[in-house]
């Protein structure tokens, strides 16, 4: 099957992008459906270089002998359309999320040195200023919270972190199956030279770490697995 290519220009995606934020009570229905098809076909557009994508870093696993785990996809059409009405002054050629993909690894260690590889890869091949920073919502998450980065909080072992169902995700899911204790929590710890300089727990959803407001921050004993939006307290509570 020949990859599907999107033959218009940045100010035609655009103008859909702005048909599609109005809605069909907005605008004549015509407009509507062709904005649709625009989107549609721009969206399938992405499929192609996004398997190339995988398949580069599935090889680059492989050779490696890393353990990964790749995925990937293409934005959702109400996704799409939700982020362009949320962000008004984004615009629909702009928008750099409607494919992606995902490399799961063992390690920190594995992810930052995949990281710089492909970031060198990219530079290499389309130069530096078409090369943007990445994001890192671990040192600066986002405002609803989101925390994810190559780098950053881990459960892995360290001189100081002992492998043992409190400070590892699969002794914890073991001692799940074979004794049946779920996990409270999970402490997960951030290296540096490695020595943890930092702790957090990792809470089951839907309950979030929550700092007890004493104590150092960097300290996971001073933190609580809390329900993430607690109930307003009532008068005889206060």
């Amino acid at each position: 099957m020949n990859p599907v290519t999107a033959n218009w220009s940045k100010k035609e995606l655009d103008s859909a992008g702005k048909i599609l934020v109005l809605g069909a009570n907005r605008v004549d229905d015509l407009a509507v459906i062709t904005a649709h098809q625009v989107l549609s076909t721009w969206r399938i557009a992405h499929e192609n270089p996004l398997s190339g994508a995988m398949r580069v870093l599935r090889r680059y696993a492989n050779q490696n002998g890393w353990n990964a785990i790749v995925s990937g996809r293409t934005k959702r059409f109400p996704s799409i359309i939700a982020k362009l009405v949320r962000y008004t002054t984004l615009k629909l050629s702009a928008m750099q999320d409607i494919g992606g993909c995902r490399i799961v690894l063992d390690d920190i260690d594995q992810a930052e040195f995949l990281a710089s590889h492909v970031k060198h890869g990219l530079v290499k091949g389309f130069g530096s200023d078409r090369i943007g920073q990445p994001d890192d919502y671990i040192e600066k998450p986002k405002a609803d919270g989101y925390r994810n980065s190559f780098g950053g909080l881990s459960t892995r072992a360290s001189p100081e972190n002992k492998i043992d169902p409190e400070h590892d995700v699969l002794s914890a899911l073991v001692r799940w199956v074979e004794k049946g204790a779920a996990p409270e929590y999970v402490i997960a710890s951030h290296l540096t030279d490695e020595h943890v300089d930092r702790t957090r727990p990792l809470c089951p959803y839907p309950k979030v770490a929550r700092w007890n407001g004493s104590g150092s921050s960097d300290d996971a004993k001073n933190f609580t697995c809390a329900e993430a939006n607690p109930s307003p307290k009532s008068l005889d509570e206060q």
